[in-house]
């Protein structure tokens, strides 16, 4: 059975964030929907700057 963002421990989600940041535009914006799904805004608030749109737009919202 596959695990959500939202069920899984602290710990796993910060490793799973991380590594899928570590990975290619559709991984970061998946990782960006998977902190809002773990309720993790302060991973995506580091992202505030980033050069994808998609994944910026998102930490914007975050701090908003």
């Amino acid at each position: 059975m596959a695990r959500t963002p939202a069920v899984l421990a602290p710990a796993e989600l910060t490793a799973l964030l991380a590594e899928l940041d570590g990975r290619g535009r559709p991984e970061r914006r998946l990782t960006a929907l998977a902190t809002l799904a773990g309720r993790q805004p302060g991973h995506l608030a580091e992202r505030i700057d980033d050069p994808d749109p998609v994944v910026r737009c998102q930490a914007h919202r975050v701090i908003a």
